[in-house]
């Protein structure tokens, strides 16, 4: 059976409540996204356009987005450094940041915007990997999210901003191959620090392993720490 809305290009909605009186319209669009090119304006929410294979769609300082080439590595001035200098007990690593004089990029899916330290980590083994911030000050507040590629925001693996709920500690899972880089961000809720402290410590998540503790909050210092995911 033909489906009605096959040749509708637009549709209009509208609310109207029991005493007649009506809400503004809005119009939805049903037609697919164009599929644009490298350099070209696109949209970052995929309605009106989306980038072609092997291009991504990234927002621009001057305003707006574009099509732009996934570049894998972080730019000059924005790694913090390297997870895997710092190895602790467990198969963990754990590094100590300080993000008060951080460059202030756009955040994570679930949040941030506050101000980043970024860390990069290569997995030494395959599997479940998990990264976390623990918080040391009271009004503090993370969100750690985790790119395959450094300047790509749609590379994004995961992201969390309040751990289960409770506190404001930030904790995300992701799998690995071997030798698999990937970089974590620290960032802060928007308004909040991360206090002094670690950066966060990748680790492979096993039954064997140990929960890895890890990142703190944006605007100070922050405790980062990835291990293996229990």
């Amino acid at each position: 059976m033909p489906n009605p809305l096959d040749n509708v290009d637009r549709v209009r909605f509208w609310v109207v409540d029991a005493a007649g009186l009506e809400s503004a319209p809005l119009e939805v669009d049903m037609r697919a996204p164009d599929v644009v090119e490298l350099g070209d304006v696109c949209d970052l929410l995929g309605a009106r356009s989306i980038c072609a294979e092997g291009v991504f769609c990234e927002p621009q300082d001057a305003g707006g987005a574009r099509c732009a080439e996934p570049v894998a590595e972080c730019g000059p001035g924005i790694l913090t450094g390297v997870i895997n200098d710092h190895p602790i007990a467990g198969g963990a690593f754990e590094a100590e940041g300080d993000t008060s004089d951080a460059l202030i990029q756009p955040g994570g899916s679930c949040g941030g915007g506050a101000g980043q330290d970024v860390w990069s980590f290569t997995a030494p083994a395959g599997g479940l990997w998990r990264a976390r911030t623990t918080l040391e000050g009271n009004n503090d507040d993370t969100v750690l999210y985790a790119r395959s590629l450094c300047g790509v925001a749609a590379s994004e693996l995961a992201c969390n901003d309040d751990d289960d709920g409770v506190g404001y500690n930030s904790a995300i899972s992701f799998p690995l191959d071997a030798g698999q880089t990937v970089y974590l961000f620290v960032d802060g809720y928007t308004g909040f620090g991360a206090p002094p402290g670690r950066a966060p410590t990748p680790s492979p998540s096993s039954p064997t392993c140990p929960d890895a503790p890890g990142i703190r909050p944006h605007r100070t210092s922050a405790l980062v720490r990835a291990a293996p995911s229990l």
